[in-house]
């Protein structure tokens, strides 16, 4: 019989992290102590449903108005003012905070009607498909993931306006946080570690961690060179990491080489480029907590029905997402105000009683 155990400073380092896990509940459940976290009656359809997330199938399991819950689609949830305590919160008391951005794909594979669908690459599987594209920032705090808001992605194809870049989405999403955010680090996709991302990152001192391909030229030691290639990112011995200092595009950078056993069983290297100063397995660790925005789109998607609104209407579309981001935020609320170790737990319980515990 196996026996894991933790000894020294490990161990001490996962005291640590539970103790500021706590702390960081305390104070929230108490900013939140007054404030109305109430669930609205679509979020309450979103979470008790276990069946697919349309109007049609909300109003048969939860004994409600099909045409009610599609009225709601015309307006968005009251979404705003539990971030902005949010916020608060983090400028003045709490540390270990993230934001991070990226994209999800929203798939409508049978669709024929829904505006703003279009032929694009799911990430997931790598396949064409029909669907939405949305650019999401989130918030990480400790071990904690909120959503902050999101911007639709419209294919250039069928832009009436000036057509936006995800990276341009990705900016405007920053600019609404950005001086709650300034003292925060970034944790940005591969996708968004281009030249116009790190200039205004730099513009506006915001420091980063992001995912950077390994074909991208570099200058190190005076000469240029792709980064696969560069002497000074080479393996030595048993090595984890190593981060340099060198040019790219005229920015001064930080590239880290992180080397790790893939899931092939062979060697591998992955790279990561920031703006900051620290010891290479700190860069590592930051761009690993990228990953939780995976599992927030994981859950909203097989649990809050994110993927699953039949609406025609674009705008019905967009509000549905909000209605899920907003369900999933009050989820996280109101399970630290009750006590639950996880929002899982939580959403759980609600459906094994399928009555709502409003707080």
């Amino acid at each position: 019989m196996k026996v894991s155990c933790y000894t020294g400073l490990r161990f001490k380092q996962l005291i640590e992290q539970k103790g500021t896990l706590i702390m960081i509940k305390l104070i929230l459940a108490d900013v939140f102590k007054n404030v109305n976290t109430s669930f609205g009656p679509y979020e309450i359809s979103l979470i008790l449903t276990t069946g697919n997330k349309t109007c049609t199938q909300m109003a048969f399991e939860n004994n409600t108005s099909h045409d009610k819950l599609t009225r709601m689609l015309y307006s968005e949830p009251l979404f705003e003012e539990n971030i902005k305590i949010l916020m608060e919160v983090i400028k003045k008391n709490i540390k270990n905070v993230s934001f991070i951005i990226d994209d999800t794909f929203i798939p409508k594979e049978y669709s024929q009607k829904i505006e703003g669908v279009w032929l694009l690459k799911d990430g997931s599987g790598g396949n064409f498909k029909q669907g939405l594209s949305i650019v999401v920032i989130s918030v990480k705090i400790n071990d904690i993931i909120f959503p902050l808001g999101f911007l639709p992605w419209i294919p250039k194809q069928l832009s009436e306006e000036k057509h936006e870049t995800k990276i341009q989405l990705a900016i405007r999403l920053i600019n609404k946080f950005i001086n709650q955010a300034r003292k925060f680090i970034f944790l940005i996709d591969g996708l968004y570690s281009s030249n116009e991302m790190i200039e205004y990152c730099d513009q506006h001192n915001l420091k980063y961690d992001a995912r950077i391909a390994s074909n991208r030229i570099i200058e190190y030691d005076g000469k240029k060179t792709s980064i696969t290639k560069c002497a000074g990112l080479k393996k030595i011995k048993n090595e984890r990491s190593r981060t340099i200092k060198c040019i790219r595009n005229g920015l001064t950078v930080y590239i880290t080489a992180q080397y790790f056993i893939n899931k092939k069983n062979k060697p591998d290297v992955k790279y990561i480029i920031s703006n900051y100063v620290a010891k290479p397995s700190e860069h590592c660790q930051s761009y690993k907590n990228r990953w939780k925005i995976e599992e927030f789109f994981r859950a909203t998607k097989q649990l809050l029905g994110l993927n699953d609104c039949q609406a025609h209407s674009l705008k019905k579309q967009l509000n549905h997402v909000l209605y899920v981001m907003n369900a999933y935020f009050l989820l996280q609320i109101n399970a630290i105000k009750l006590g639950y170790l996880c929002m899982y737990k939580y959403l759980k319980n609600l459906r094994l009683k399928k009555n709502l515990t409003f707080c």
